[in-house]
């Protein structure tokens, strides 16, 4: 009959519950991660005047977006038009302001078209 060592059982117990909490801590990170990046975003709801030409030029990107091959809405346009103009360089964006025509702020009072 061949004795065991105790210390060396004691350590092979030791190593593989440690190697067992390692498994359940990426295991709990990793399900962590997972909520984290599938959690959804605030969304703000917003009102915006467009000129008519303007209001327009949706039906013609959504038309151009289909074309493409891509189904979207006038929200991805605005917000794509958004990420746009953050790229512009400082002249570039000025410019794009500059050339807008400026709209009385505020709604219309009832009675008026």
């Amino acid at each position: 009959m061949t004795k065991t060592d105790p210390l060396a059982a004691n350590l092979e117990r030791s190593l593989a519950e440690e190697t067992a909490a390692v498994a359940r801590r990426f295991a709990a990170a990793d399900r962590h991660l997972q909520n984290a990046t599938s959690a959804p975003r605030t969304v703000v709801r917003a009102s915006f005047s467009f000129p008519s030409e303007d209001h327009a030029l949706f039906d013609l990107l959504l038309q151009r977006a289909i074309g493409a091959g891509i189904s979207t809405t006038r929200s991805a346009l605005v917000r794509a038009g958004l990420h746009s103009l953050k790229r512009l360089p400082e002249p570039e964006f000025v410019e794009a302001l500059e050339r807008l025509v400026t709209l009385r702020p505020g709604p219309r009072p009832a009675g008026r078209a």
